[in-house]
C-alpha cells in the first residue's frame, strides 16, 4: 500500500505558509522534533508510524480550514 501523503509538503506547508514553527507542529502532533527535521530534509526518508500520521493529517487538515475560512471572509 502506497502512501498518498507526502509528509514534507504537509509540514513546509505549516510552516511556510501558516507561520507555525516546528516545534508547535511536533507539540499539536506528538512528533518530535527531532523527526520533523527529519522528515524535511529527507533523513527520515517517508517513514511515519501510523498514530504520528493521523494527528499530522487532522492538524493540516484543521488549518487548512481556517486558511479558506480566512481567505472566505475577506
Amino acid at each position: 500500500m502506497s502512501n498518498k501523503y507526502d509528509w514534507s509538503e504537509m509540514i513546509k506547508y505549516l510552516s511556510d505558509v501558516r507561520g507555525i514553527t516546528k516545534a508547535d507542529i511536533a507539540r499539536n502532533t506528538g512528533l518530535s522534533a527531532s523527526h520533523i527535521f527529519k522528515l524535511i530534509s529527507g533523513k527520515r526518508g517517508k517513514s511515519i508510524s501510523f498514530d504520528g500520521g493521523m494527528a499530522l493529517i487532522e492538524f493540516y487538515n484543521s488549518e487548512v480550514k481556517k486558511e479558506k475560512r480566512a481567505n472566505n471572509a475577506k
